[in-house]
């Protein structure tokens, strides 16, 4: 058969569109409800996901939180009815983010328990940091715990400096100053 796309084309066309654009959110939605009908290997996952995120960010782009958190909610549980469930790490850090940032935050904790027996372990490290800024606003005292862990097991320096200043904002001096150091490494 003919070589299927990958998620990179989602991000080459997105780049076409101005933000939050009439067309391309009706381009999504299309392809989505209409080409992404049923999985079956991995790389259709990762399209389906590169696809449900560009969707939500164009809701992003005009200010409707609500509606891309809709969006990615719709959309992982679309998933959960496919031959082969994804697992969409992306989707789901994003959707707590979301529900974190909408105040919430039982359904961002929700979220993030999938990604704690995902293989990957900086997939794990992301979930616990979005974890550990649950934590911290509903001012959690094991809050700096899993945020450090966090720390110590990202790799991503943008990952390490998230996580060195969500632990300076509770006064942890060494935090940051690597979050200064992170800062200045990604320029």
């Amino acid at each position: 058969g003919a070589p299927a796309a990958d998620a990179s084309i989602i991000r080459a066309l997105e780049h076409q569109f101005p933000p939050g654009d009439a067309g391309w959110e009706r381009e999504l939605h299309h392809f989505l409800a209409e080409r992404c009908t049923d999985l079956r290997h991995a790389h259709g996952a990762e399209l389906f996901e590169s696809a449900a995120l560009a969707l939500a960010r164009v809701f992003l782009s005009r200010g409707d939180r609500s509606g891309a958190r809709d969006v990615l909610q719709a959309q992982r549980d679309r998933a959960a009815t496919f031959t082969r469930v994804p697992e969409l790490p992306n989707l789901h850090l994003a959707l707590a983010a979301l529900d974190t940032d909408l105040g919430h935050h039982d359904e961002a904790e929700d979220t993030l328990r999938r990604l704690r027996r995902h293989p990957d372990p900086q997939v794990r490290a992301r979930g616990d940091l979005a974890l550990a800024r649950i934590a911290l606003v509903r001012e959690e005292p094991w809050a700096e715990d899993i945020a450090r862990e966090a720390l110590a097991a990202l790799k991503a320096p943008g990952d390490r400096c998230d996580a060195a200043l969500l632990l300076a904002e509770r006064k942890d001096a060494a935090a940051l100053e690597e979050a200064i150091r992170l800062t200045a490494l990604l320029g």
